[in-house]
This record gives structure tokens, sequence and C-alpha cells, in this order.
């Protein structure tokens, strides 16, 4: 008598290779290595600038700002001391291709002022440059980044293009 024989088409087995495979898909997990790190809450931020002229005349001057949302689900502290005002940079900018720049060099150390801003907060930080500020760039249009040492890091944007000198600063 011969002994009955099980088999499987091969097509078969392909189908059970694929159904495990794709039924075993995202359940394993993997030991996490000891040096893996959650990425840090980032907030949000938005940044403008426009030129100040003073009622009755005088020196213009331009008003840097940005706006800090935190929309994450914890408590994230911006600083905001005399130490550590609003980072302003300024990118030659002819073409208008608006170049965002943002350096590990704008962060600043800790300046002992802190505003803690809650989940769904808001904070404007402003600063003004001056005419003497603005005299040392060559006349032509610049982008000007913003950025602020929170502690999560450093965030920034891009606040817009100027054209300098400043109008009436001739």
């Amino acid at each position: 008598m011969k002994t009955p024989r099980l088999g499987f088409s091969p097509s078969y087995l392909a189908c059970v290779i694929v159904v495990g495979a794709v039924m075993g898909c995202g359940e394993a997990k993997l030991p996490a290595a000891p040096n893996d790190r959650v990425a840090p809450p980032l907030l949000a931020i938005d940044g403008a600038a426009s030129f100040l002229t003073p009622v009755g005349g005088g020196a213009t001057s331009l008003l840097v700002s940005a706006v800090v949302t935190n929309p994450t689900t914890i408590s994230i502290t911006v600083d905001t001391g005399a130490a550590c005002p609003l980072g302003v940079s300024f990118a030659a900018d002819p073409t208008g291709s608006h170049p965002s720049s943002l350096a590990a060099s704008q962060a600043c150390g800790t300046s002992g002022s802190f505003v803690a801003l809650a989940p769904g907060d808001t904070l404007v930080l402003t600063r003004i440059l001056g005419t003497d500020s603005l005299a040392q760039y060559m006349p032509g249009v610049y982008s000007i980044s913003v950025a602020a040492t929170t502690s999560a890091g450093l965030i920034g944007t891009w606040a817009g293009d100027v054209q300098l000198p400043a109008p009436g600063s001739h």
C-alpha cells in the first residue's frame, strides 16, 4: 500500500507566506538601541519685518518680530532675557529666493529670564534695529531670518525681505 503524500502546491505556499508576512507587519517590535532618543517637541514660529517711521519725521527703524506658538502637549520655555534677544540675521537676497538661515551661533546661553509656554499659548518677541544697525549693510535686498532659544532647542524662520537703505534714511 502506498503512503499518501501530503503536498502543497507552490502557489499555495506562496500565498501562505505572503499572508503571514502581511499579518505580521507592524506587530514585531525591535528593542530600542541604547542611543535612540525621542525628537524634542517643536514650537511653531512665524516671523515678520517692517519699517517704522516716527510720526513727524526722524530716523526709520526696522521692527522684526516672531510669533511663537506651542502646539505640543507640554510646557516649553522660551528665553526672553536681555542677554538673549530675538535673533535676527540678514542674508543678501537679490533674486528674491528667501534664503532662511538658522545657525547654532544664533542660540544663546541661559539668560535667566524665561517665559513658559503652556500648550496652546502664544508669545510675540520683537526687536527694533535702528539706523545705526542697518547702516552696516550695503544697499540691496536682504532676506531676514529670526531665531529664538527654547528649552527644546533653537527655532527659527524667514521673516521677510527688506530693501536697504531704509526709506527716509538716505
